[in-house]
């Protein structure tokens, strides 16, 4: 009975160990996947989630006490949960890179590329106002794309400002460029400008506000289910470890006196003999 025992008690431990390690296992490629956005980590979260779907069901099976059972069935509500946050990750992730390479980087290049014309359509008419101030504007152009680039890069908060502060002095740069305007092109470049302004600074928002959810997601609410999957895995193990050597501990003190037992069912055999 006591070996039954420590069977059953070493194959929960077993059960519940390997649901956590697949489980960490699958936070890790998670992680790395919202720092890289490549498909190698993604395919691994992927992966380990269906390990562990795979040692959940084990358990289910595998598990007989009903308060454990129940432990595993919340594991499992848990598990779901997360997977469900991190599927919302992955698509705003996805969207976000997008963003970058396809819709925020092209209109800062084609900003820079208008504000180059501006400098020489100024300069072929010898319009010194017009010149200094497509210069001016150009620079700040300039700056709220390395800012954009240092926080998306380095996620530090003070860039922020810097970026809210160069769209403003931009916007004032092409405000004050507008009555000083003397050809067609000129007044073409103007609207696109202001256009490209406008678009730079939507993408921006958008991008911020997915990289906000992705880190409320990541840092918010899958912890919680993180937890729960933690706690429950540790404490079947624990109660697992625990009845293991509750169960060994009998069983060897059973042994030793059954062991004591023998001399004296021995001396007795060898009175009767005598007698």
């Amino acid at each position: 009975h006591e070996v039954e025992e420590m069977e059953s008690a070493a194959i929960e431990l077993s059960l519940a160990a390997d649901i956590e390690i697949k489980f960490l296992k699958m936070i890790r490629a998670a992680r790395e996947f919202v720092q890289k956005g490549d498909t190698k980590s993604e395919t691994e979260t992927r992966k380990y989630s269906e390990q562990l779907l795979g040692a959940i069901e084990a358990a289910k099976k595998g598990i007989t006490i009903e308060s454990h059972q129940a432990l595993i069935l919340e594991v499992e509500e848990a598990f779901k949960s997360y997977f469900a946050d991190f599927e919302i990750v992955t698509k705003l992730k996805h969207e976000h890179d997008t963003y970058i390479t396809e819709s925020l980087d092209p209109t800062g290049d084609k900003m820079i590329a208008d504000l180059d014309e501006f400098v020489k359509e100024a300069e072929a008419e010898s319009n010194d106002t017009l010149r200094t101030l497509s210069f001016e504007a150009r620079e700040h152009a300039f700056l709220i794309q390395i800012y954009t680039g240092r926080l998306l890069l380095e996620q530090k908060q003070e860039y922020g400002a810097k970026i809210s502060k160069e769209f403003e002095l931009f916007q004032n740069s092409l405000d004050r460029m507008a009555s000083h305007l003397h050809t067609e092109r000129e007044r073409e470049l103007h609207v696109e400008l202001t256009e490209l302004r406008a678009t730079y600074h939507d993408i921006y928002e958008k991008i911020r506000h997915d990289e906000e959810e992705i880190a409320r997601l990541m840092d918010e609410e899958m912890p919680k289910f993180s937890a729960i999957i933690i706690k429950d895995t540790e404490q079947l193990e624990n109660e697992a470890a625990e009845h293991e050597h509750e169960v060994s501990v009998r069983a060897l003190k059973e042994i030793a006196l059954a062991e004591a037992e023998l001399p004296i069912i021995g001396g007795i055999g060898t009175v009767l003999g005598f007698i």
